[in-house]
């Protein structure tokens, strides 16, 4: 919801065995928070620090509808010149937020719509790794054109964190090589929806905590 409301509402399982665990993760424009029932933990938690400071930075990508709208945000936007990327030449253009993080986009110079980003993010060991997700399959809703595929390529296991709109808090790290793809099934346009669902239910009461 305009201008920086965002909720996801997921489920995720960690092995073949593992239990289906449903999981909450949003902004409200203000404070962000989580839930889940992993190990026990029903009671939402808001977050803070480094979380925080993505699920906004989410939030305001969500409904920036140009570059010069990034870089009002607070977002340092390059263009690097011309590359290759799935087959076609592209623009390369770097996203640098406030907090130092660093993404590229690679858009078609026909069509001009994204199919690759790259992002740098960091291992539990601190080192850097280069996260690479491909997005395909442009459809149009309510005539705009919305990718529906993402194919993510990086050390990271996580598909919360691979493609850049879902969020950070359920992030996992191993040393293997992964490939993720996701499929966006339905895309709603526009749906009447309620302020509150953005907001931590009994906000009053609940303690932050760090994550």
């Amino acid at each position: 919801m305009r201008p920086d409301r965002m909720r996801f509402d997921y489920t995720w399982q960690g092995g073949p065995k593992a239990p289906i665990i449903p999981t909450t993760s949003a902004f409200d424009g203000k404070a962000g928070w989580w839930a889940d029932q992993h190990k026990g933990l029903q009671t939402p938690h808001t977050v803070t620090g480094d979380t925080l400071e993505e699920l906004r930075e989410q939030a305001q990508k969500q409904f920036a509808q140009s570059l010069s709208e990034l870089q009002a945000n607070g977002n340092k936007v390059e263009f690097v010149g011309k590359d290759a990327a799935q087959g076609k030449s592209c623009y390369k253009i770097r996203f640098t937020t406030h907090t130092g993080h660093v993404r590229y986009a690679y858009y078609d110079a026909e069509s001009f719509l994204i199919v690759q980003t790259e992002q740098e993010v960091f291992m539990k060991n601190k080192k850097e790794e280069l996260l690479t997700t491909t997005i395909s399959d442009y459809r149009s809703v309510n005539g705009i054109l919305f990718p529906h595929t993402f194919k993510i390529d990086s050390w990271l296991t996580s598909a919360f964190a691979s493609a850049e709109w879902l969020p950070l808090p359920m992030a996992f790290f191993e040393r293997k090589k992964y490939f993720t793809t996701s499929f966006i099934q339905t895309i709603e346009i526009n749906p009447d929806m309620d302020e509150g669902l953005f907001q931590i239910p009994g906000a009053s009461g609940v303690e932050p905590t760090k994550r």
